[in-house]
């Protein structure tokens, strides 16, 4: 009964992660072997993440300076790259360490076994960066697995019939139709832990509502949520809302969610008063990378109708999500039990566009589309997921023809523009074309 409870359950599961992995992974070899460190690694700001298992394990520290003279090769041998910033005469990461932590398992039989003995050599360089690509495509590919069980559920809290194979659909639309592809499983971004952080995080969260609520689940929720915080500082957005939420509608368990973040707090300040010299300072504080000079609405409509950034171009069917946010506040069935929480978790997500919509660089730079927002796709997609089921076998029609456009995008951008997307092109199409930088 086991064996039939498992096939009937977790193959599913399984196949969706066996699947995306792989495709992810397709062009892995070839890029590897092409010798062009750009194909391998999609922007510097991904640079420290991808070198400090290295660093972890042949060095035993955070601190680079042992191998920063062969790291600035990715940012034109200047002498204090973007992406470390310089304390006390050391080179440390400029950007929040989970995401490398949680990669050191990908990189310790390799180094063990002496296949990466040192980075000055180009070739073993691009070793470093293949291992990379690997921890990446697996975290994302995990990424996908949370977030159908998380469909599945929300269905259930919604009463939504003859659903399975729409979640299927929708999970295999989140990981190769969004810049879960393009993004997260291209390289160790801070996207790529947080987003699966998040789809985590969602998947126990709305699991509350299926059985009775637990005290220890609701910790659980508070520790994904702080480490999501910890992998990308911005989702302290989604913390906050989520505290809010259990503040107003669980008080019983607010100090067990608080418990939860707990940890993640204490890292965090130690770590940052170790590095930089004070709790409340980090990396982007470090090196004076606080600028919000982008004028509110430029950064929104970018993020509204922008062709290289928005999803209404680059992934057409997460604009749905957008009425599933009208539709949780106007619908208080929308959601089903779930609904008072999607109300926190989209207000969570509109806080995100407008911050990162007065931020200097709201494009995400050389990032390929919405970076920016690519930690919030499991609540997005659960947002459109639930507008979807209620369109009629028509419109259903028209929204996958949409997913298999926005597959196509994604397939585009990871083979012919190496997930890159010039800020000079946030207003023009080229960046969707077909056609190699």
């Amino acid at each position: 009964m086991q064996v039939k409870g498992f096939l009937r359950n977790g193959l599913i599961p399984l196949s969706i992660f066996a699947a995306v992995f792989l495709i992810y992974s397709l062009n892995l070899y070839t890029d590897f072997r092409s010798g062009d460190y750009r194909r391998l690694l999609p922007s510097g700001d991904a640079v420290p993440n991808t070198f400090l298992p290295y660093i972890l394990l042949k060095d035993k520290t955070f601190i680079f300076d042992e191998q920063v003279q062969h790291l600035r090769r990715f940012e034109n041998w200047v002498t204090d790259p973007a992406f470390l910033v310089r304390i006390n005469g050391h080179y440390y990461s400029a950007y929040p360490p989970l995401t490398g932590i949680l990669a050191v398992p990908f990189y310790f039989i390799p180094l063990v076994i002496g296949k990466v003995p040192d980075i000055g050599n180009l070739y073993y360089l691009m070793k470093v960066l293949y291992l990379g690509r690997i921890a990446a495509s697996f975290y994302t590919s995990l990424s996908a697995v949370f977030v159908y069980f998380a469909l599945l559920k929300i269905s259930s809290l919604s009463k939504l019939k003859n659903n399975k194979l729409w979640v299927i659909l929708f999970t295999l639309f989140y990981a190769l139709g969004t810049c879960s592809w393009s993004i997260s499983s291209r390289g160790l971004w801070q996207h790529t832990v947080a987003e699966l952080l998040v789809s985590i995080m969602v998947y126990l969260f709305v699991g509350l509502y299926l059985s009775k609520v637990s005290a220890r689940i609701v910790c659980a929720v508070g520790l994904i949520a702080g480490l999501a915080v910890l992998a990308r500082p911005t989702n302290i957005l989604l913390a906050v809302a989520l505290m809010l939420y259990f503040y107003a509608y669980k008080r019983e368990y607010f100090f067990n969610f608080v418990a939860g973040v707990l940890p993640s707090a204490l890292f965090f300040l130690i770590y940052n008063y170790a590095v930089f010299g004070s709790p409340f300072m980090e990396g982007y504080g470090a090196r004076g990378d606080f600028r919000w000079s982008t004028p509110i609405f430029n950064g929104l409509m970018g993020f509204l109708f922008s062709p290289a950034r928005s999803f209404l171009f680059v992934s057409p069917p997460l604009v749905l999500s957008y009425c599933g946010i009208v539709k949780t506040f106007k619908d208080k069935n929308f959601g089903g039990k779930f609904n008072i929480a999607l109300r926190f978790l989209s207000v969570s997500f509109i806080a995100a566009v407008l911050l990162f919509s007065k931020w200097y660089t709201w494009h995400g730079g050389s990032g390929f589309g919405y970076r920016m927002l690519t930690d919030f796709l499991p609540i997005v997609v659960i947002l459109a997921y639930l507008v979807f089921m209620n369109f009629s076998r028509f419109a259903k029609l028209g929204v996958i023809i949409l997913m298999l456009y926005s597959a196509y995008i994604q397939f585009n951008a990871v083979n012919n523009h190496y997930s890159r997307c010039g800020s000079n092109h946030n207003w023009d199409f080229y960046c969707l074309a077909p056609r190699s930088l």
